[in-house]
């Protein structure tokens, strides 16, 4: 759990009471319809509409509408404050606290703040006064200490905030944007590769390597042998035998020298090991060539066990 007792101020501040007033007119107090509308607060989504009323009569409840914020006590130690710019009209139950703040302080700059990292801790520096549960009231909250600066400057940081946030916006799209093509990259390769276009070079300038015993279905046979050795010698189970890849199953046209063939085909004996996944199951390293199994190759990356 964080210290809060750390936080430390380095910046002229006021009290943010000296900015704010407390909101305490009731539905009741409206004479109007326009407030019935029940609202909550949470820590993502700020002021909406939750579904849950405590009551059916909501006359006592406090009128909220632009300009307002408000916050449960216990629950804005986490971020659950909201704040109406505009548009919305109706009420919260009495627990919560709701205010506004006077023609000095900019509204908007104040939610960033409070929302802030920073402010966060000074939310729950005022709000823990050693009980078990922490809980901002209306008098802690004025307490909070918020920067000095006039209205000017207030606007001036404001559009400095929003200036920045929207070029974080951009660039943060323009990384995905990146990202994605990097992955479609890496894919066109890994595709080019295994259809043989990026090595087709190098095996018009050595035919001879990728013709004879050195032809991919030499190869197999020669691996077919050496399995049937080790069944007979007692090294690995007989597999069953899978049927030959049909032309329906082969996605593209291979280059010389390659053939398709059955994973089983070039590998040693597979157990289903945990969660059913199928792992090579020999314990011994050919020439100094380590064994990967399909548990050490995660999002595209191999990492030892």
């Amino acid at each position: 759990m964080p210290d809060w007792k750390r936080v430390r101020i380095t910046f002229p501040t006021v009290k943010l009471g000296q900015y704010i007033e407390p909101v305490k007119r009731t539905v009741a107090e409206t004479n109007s319809d326009d407030y019935s509308t029940v609202y909550g607060v949470t820590n993502t989504e700020g002021i909406t509409i939750t579904g849950k009323i405590s009551s059916k009569d909501v006359s006592n409840y406090i009128a909220i509408d632009q300009g307002c914020f408000a916050y449960n006590p216990y629950r804005i130690n986490v971020g659950s404050i909201g704040f109406i710019h505009r548009g919305i009209k109706g009420c919260v139950s009495p627990a919560y606290v709701v205010f506004k703040t006077r023609p000095e302080f900019n509204p908007e700059l104040l939610f960033l703040y409070l929302k802030s990292d920073f402010g966060n801790h000074l939310i729950n520096w005022y709000g823990n006064r050693g009980g078990v549960r922490n809980a901002l009231r209306y008098e802690d909250l004025c307490k909070i200490d918020v920067p000095k600066l006039d209205l000017k400057k207030q606007y001036f940081l404001l559009d400095e905030i929003t200036r920045t946030k929207a070029l974080a916006a951009t660039l943060s799209s323009e990384m995905d944007a990146q990202f994605l093509q990097l992955r479609q990259l890496r894919q066109k390769i890994l595709q080019e590769a295994i259809e043989g276009k990026l090595t087709a070079e190098w095996r018009q300038k050595n035919p001879s390597l990728i013709k004879g015993e050195n032809h991919a279905s030499k190869l197999l046979e020669k691996i077919k042998a050496e399995k049937m050795r080790l069944v007979e010698g007692g090294k690995i189970k007989k597999e069953k035998p899978l049927p030959p890849v049909t032309d329906s199953e082969k996605l593209f046209e291979l280059p010389d020298g390659w053939v398709w063939c059955r994973l089983q085909d070039i590998c040693g004996e597979f157990y289903t090991g945990p969660f059913g996944s199928m792992l090579h199951k020999s314990d011994y390293i050919e020439k100094g060539i380590p064994i990967v199994n399909p548990m050490n190759i995660v999002d595209g990356r191999i990492y030892p066990d």
